[in-house]
């Protein structure tokens, strides 16, 4: 095994416990979790990971339940920082939520960071796909039509919201902000404001005014 391989099955495994772990239902483990996982960083990296047609419909269901969740400015704010991703399939992952989650509007500014593919392209090695996915098609990605069974793809809801704190602080807190600074001091209560503002992504004016205000309240 070469270390160009070894590097992309500790990156698929990394990927896969990640996607376990936000609820969707695969055929792995996951580790006991003590680190900070960030949803948005989850999602750039879902567009250079569906190396499977089930990894792919699990991943559109889980958009699908939990998309309402993601911050688009928050997205916008790591590509402009230079955060990987494949604008091909993000194109596909936002034509996505704008069509499907109840605030699907607010993800229109995250269009101009899609692009279409020259050629036609295989998503993920399979069989040849008699009647490809014409959202992935526009983007010259060839991949299956999927149903969208979220009993299927997805963990029940009251388990991932149970167990994955990251989900359940922006389910609870609305701002994504205060929920992301909470649930990183929930893995690193010593952590100071600056950490937490460069692990989470937000600016340092924001984390500052709610790290103080959950210092204030502890």
């Amino acid at each position: 095994m070469t270390s160009e391989t070894l590097c992309k099955n500790i990156q698929s495994n990394d990927f896969l416990s990640k996607a376990f772990y936000f609820g969707i239902s695969l055929n792995t483990t996951v580790p006991k979790k003590q680190v900070y996982t960030d949803l948005e960083i989850f999602v750039l990296k879902a567009t250079y990971s569906l190396s499977s047609s089930r990894i792919t419909e699990g991943v559109l269901c889980w958009l699908k339940a939990y998309g309402h969740l993601l911050s688009p400015s928050k997205i916008r704010r790591l590509i402009l920082a230079s955060e990987n991703y494949d604008s091909a399939v993000f194109g596909v992952f936002t034509d996505f939520l704008i069509r499907e989650c109840k605030n699907g509007h607010q993800f229109k500014i995250l269009l101009p960071f899609s692009s279409k593919l020259k050629a036609e392209t295989p998503l993920y090695s399979s069989p040849r796909i008699r009647t490809p996915n014409m959202n992935f098609k526009k983007y010259n990605l060839i991949a299956h039509s999927y149903k969208l069974d979220l009993s299927k793809f997805l963990l029940p809801k009251t388990n991932t919201y149970k167990t994955c704190v990251e989900l359940r602080n922006r389910a609870l807190f609305g701002s994504t902000v205060n929920a992301d600074v909470a649930s990183y001091l929930s893995y690193n209560p010593s952590a100071t404001a600056y950490k937490v503002s460069k692990e989470t992504f937000h600016h340092k004016a924001s984390v500052f005014k709610v790290f103080a205000d959950i210092q204030e309240s502890a």
